[in-house]
């Protein structure tokens, strides 16, 4: 199982997977468990709240080494940013998320804000297509 794999490959640093109809229970069994990836793509998908928040495990916690994640084009909506939002600060390594075209609205985008003057260290944020 790739999940499985993924957590016995301490030398890779990024994986991409866009573009292969992952949905919730994909992301779930794929991101079980804790992981030290620098670059994580998981664009064009059909990933929601509960998949966003297997994904935010697995990438985000404190020995995390996360530099990159992209969500564009999924189906995260307000609870899957809320997740995000929750972890951003845990994870000062993290400077770009792409949450393009994802369904997040004015809370969303709050808790993101909340989270941001809380000290994460993004250096870049897409929020753009979604219902701000």
């Amino acid at each position: 199982m790739l999940g499985t794999s993924l957590a016995r490959m301490p030398a890779l640093e990024a994986v991409e997977l866009d573009l292969l109809f992952l949905d919730d229970d994909s992301a779930q069994l794929l991101f079980a468990q804790e992981l030290r990836l620098k670059r994580v793509v998981l664009s064009d998908n059909k990933i929601g709240p509960r998949g966003v928040a297997a994904v935010v495990a697995a990438l985000m916690h404190s020995e995390s080494a996360l530099r990159v994640l992209d969500l564009d084009n999924n189906r995260i909506g307000e609870e899957g940013a809320c997740a995000i939002a929750q972890r951003l600060c845990d994870v000062p390594t993290l400077a770009k998320l792409r949450l393009r075209n994802n369904e997040i609205g004015s809370e969303g985008c709050r808790e993101l804000g909340k989270a941001l003057e809380a000290g994460a260290s993004l250096s870049k944020l897409d929020l753009s297509l979604n219902n701000i």
